[in-house]
Formats: structure tokens, sequence, C-alpha cells
């Protein structure tokens, strides 16, 4: 399967796995200790609940590596608090855990069918466009370029978050700096549009308000801070901050296939956001 940088994709064989894996247990289990039909329909029922525990969940618990410590950690709780070990209990919360997780590699599956589906459609638009390798590579050492001043902005911005905590003025300077780093950042990326690179124009307009929502998040801080208010900084920037990343994603996955389709060496700067999309959440 093509995961590229999403890690919480690279989770799917392990939550099928212990889908399956519990799923057999139960059933192993319930025979061997010759479960009625009743005690059958007690534990089916249940367990199945745990099909629709993904979707009571916030969406970004959805098929991630949260989804999985959230069973994981139901499944330990209530071993924790059933001292007893009733077997039907026990194999209960088993195939309800392992329900959650058939949801969880099922939603999984079908992102990375989707997302196959619209890389194959932008490489074919990419073929008709007339990308070459020169055109792509010299795009990739554009972008490459207007990155330096947005990464230099990025690593000063966790010093003025901590500052904005604190309510120091110099924040809000430090903040509108790395709001306008942004906007030269997408300047540089429009300034490097030609034709047979309009295939990315669908992607690009994504990742542009993704960064815009971002601007606009860090500047609403800054002018909380300017006026000697305390903000809430995991209520202003963590939304625009996962969609940001979101689009990055996409666009550093499609970028790299392209990349490995023309046999071209691809530049540091993508090495380096691949690998940090890695670890963000």
């Amino acid at each position: 399967m093509g995961v590229g940088p999403f890690p919480h994709l690279r989770l799917l064989p392990i939550t099928a796995a212990l889908a399956t894996g519990g799923v057999s247990l139960v059933v192993v289990s319930g025979t061997r200790l010759g479960f009625t039909g009743a005690e059958w329909t007690a534990v089916v029922l249940a367990g199945l609940p745990g099909l629709a525990l993904p979707f009571l969940l916030p969406a970004h618990f959805r098929s991630t590596q949260r989804g999985v410590l959230v069973a994981c950690g139901m499944a330990a709780l209530v071993a924790y608090f059933e001292p007893s070990g009733d077997p039907a209990t026990t194999l209960a919360v088993a195939l309800f855990t392992s329900a959650h997780f058939l949801t969880i590699t099922l939603l999984g599956v079908l992102e990375v069918a989707a997302r196959n589906r619209r890389t194959r459609r932008l490489v074919a638009d990419a073929e008709r466009s007339g990308l070459t390798g020169p055109i792509l590579a010299t795009y990739l050492g554009g972008v490459g370029v207007a990155r330096l001043e947005l990464a230099a902005a990025w690593s000063s911005l966790a010093r003025a978050y901590k500052r904005a905590r604190r309510r120091e003025p110099a924040a809000a300077t430090e903040l509108r700096d790395a709001a306008r780093a942004i906007d030269q950042y997408l300047e540089g990326c429009r300034a490097l549009r030609r034709p047979e690179l309009e295939f990315l124009t669908e992607l690009g307009l994504a990742g542009v308000r993704a960064m815009e929502a971002q601007r606009d998040a860090i500047l609403r801080v800054a002018d909380l801070v300017a006026d000697g208010k305390k903000p809430d900084l995991r209520k202003e920037l963590l939304p625009a901050y996962r969609n940001a990343i979101a689009e990055s994603r996409e666009y550093a996955h499609v970028l790299s296939v392209l990349v490995r389709r023309l046999g071209i060496e691809p530049p540091d700067w993508l090495h380096q956001t691949r690998r940090r999309l890695l670890l963000a959440l």
C-alpha cells in the first residue's frame, strides 16, 4: 500500500492482526468453554457496539495511533476492574476491542484506496501536461529556496509561543514575523507556476488555504498578546495546524511519487519534510 508520509496508515497491518486475532480468540475460547446459544448472544451483543466506537470519537482519533491507544486503554481498564475473570465478560471485552480495531482497519483501507486513486489521477494529469524531470527539478529547487525563510520563522515559533503564554509583548512581533514569512513563502510558490504544473492546482489551492488559515491563527494569537491577554494556544492554533499537516502530507506524497516516476534526485527538503510529517500528529 502506498501510505507515504501518513504515520497512522502504517499501523494498518497491526490493527488488522489485532482484529482478526481478537475475534479468533473469542471464537476458540468460547467453543472450548462450551458457551450456550444465550451466552454467545450476550457476548456478541456486548461486543458489536465496538464497531461504532471510532465514529463516536473526535475525527482525529479515527484510524490513527490514538484510536489504537483508546482501545488498548479501554481493554486494560476493564481487565483491571474485572478481577473475577468472568469468561463471558472477558470475551465480550475482547470482541468489543476487536470490533474497534476492525473499524479502524476498514477506515484506513478506504483512506489508502481513495488516496491512491487521487495520486494516480494527479500523475496521469502530470503526464498529459507534458511535465518532465528538468521542469519538476526546477520547481522543487524553487520551492526549497522559498522554504528557507519559512523554516527560519518556524524555528522561532516555539519560543514565541512560550512568550505568548507569559503575555510578553515581544511575542506579538515574533508571531507577526512568522505570519509574514508564510505570506512570502506562498508568494514565492506562486512565482514558480508553469503550464506544465497546472495539475497541482487543486492540491496547491488546498495547501494554500491551509497555510493561510495557519497564518490567520498566528495573527489572532499575536493580537491577543498585543492586547495583554493570555491566548488559548490549543484552541487558536491546533485546528489550523492539523489541517496544514494533512495538506502537507498530500503534497509531499504526490511530489515523492512524481520524483520517483520521473527518475530525478529528490531534494533534501522533501526528505526532511516527509520525516517530520511522519512524526507529526
